[in-house]
């Protein structure tokens, strides 16, 4: 039976870690340090900059999953975590701009970490604290994209993983 915890952490890791893909790099563009020179940049597409411009390009805000390049809109079949990019091979099927290794990388390391935590760990409160902590770890390293909101994200995340000592010890009870 552990053995099936294991996979179903590993496919929600999976999903997970592409969520994580999405904050990071709708972040890294919303706060760069220049977002004008996105907005002016050609290669950049029009549904990205109408996005910049109206200030609705955030992970909170739900907008379709597309090409920064060409402006496509990724399709069911091109969201699927991990296989979706090895189909693919890591690139737009519209524009054929590159998508990066970083993305598939950051999913599978979340598809492990949520399948060892499922296996290992029987207490869901202790699964799920474990890994959202796991997650803002990867986020926290990517804070140096944005440094001004970066401090921000920093600062909650150390209370949130300061806070963890605290629930584990009413988990407990």
């Amino acid at each position: 039976m552990n053995w099936m915890a294991g996979v179903s952490g590993f496919l929600l890791g999976t999903v997970w870690g592409s969520f994580i893909n999405l904050c990071i790099d709708r972040w890294k563009i919303r706060y760069s340090e220049d977002p004008d020179s996105i907005l002016t940049d050609p290669r950049f597409s029009k549904k990205l900059k109408d996005h910049l411009r109206q200030e609705t390009f955030s992970p909170l805000i739900p907008s379709r999953s597309f090409c920064f390049f060409c402006g496509h809109r990724l399709s069911v079949t091109e969201l699927i975590p991990i296989f979706s990019y090895l189909f693919s091979r890591g690139r737009c099927r519209s524009c054929d701009a590159a998508y990066g290794i970083r993305s598939v990388f950051v999913e599978l390391t979340h598809g492990f970490c949520f399948g060892a935590l499922f296996v290992w760990l029987e207490r869901w409160p202790a699964i799920v604290i474990l890994a959202l902590d796991f997650s803002l770890i990867w986020l926290l390293g990517s804070c140096h994209h944005f440094p001004k909101q970066g401090r921000r994200l920093k600062g909650w995340a150390f209370i949130l993983i300061c806070l963890n000592p605290i629930l584990f010890l009413m988990l407990k009870r």
